[in-house]
């Protein structure tokens, strides 16, 4: 990343607050939403009460910078072949720090969260969750 894509706070260092149960928004400003799953089968769940001869519809959920930073710490990246465990240890340990509501992570943390969320989700997810995590608040 050259130094001028870095946000504000980076460029000054020191503890941030992130709000991390922020919904995401999508272009148009609305939340960002995506197929609740049964944590157990993995399978969607859907809304209970279909009229008969009805396709069930799927209950929706909110896409929070909480759940795009934990995914994109805990996933394996095909580079992560030789990352070591104290490296992956660093990443568990950020996950649980992070939590629902307002928290302080480090300059570093938040370049970590950046470049893990670019390599893990698309242009739809990689706006709004950088937007946030350099200081700008969504509309």
């Amino acid at each position: 990343m050259r130094p001028d894509q870095h946000s504000r706070q980076e460029r000054h260092g020191g503890d941030v607050k992130i709000p991390f149960g922020v919904t995401l928004k999508n272009l148009d400003g609305g939340d960002l939403k995506e197929p609740k799953m049964d944590p157990v089968t993995g399978e969607p769940v859907f809304e209970e009460g279909t009229p008969e001869g009805e396709m069930p519809k799927r209950k929706m959920v909110k896409v929070t910078l909480l759940k795009v930073s934990r995914s994109a710490l805990m996933a394996n990246y095909p580079e992560d072949k030789s990352l070591d465990g104290e490296a992956k240890l660093a990443r568990w340990k950020l996950a649980q720090k992070i939590n629902g509501s307002e928290t302080e992570v480090t300059a570093e943390e938040v370049v970590l969260l950046k470049t893990l969320i670019g390599k893990a989700f698309t242009a739809a997810i990689v706006g709004p969750a950088y937007t946030i995590l350099e200081g700008n608040a969504q509309k």
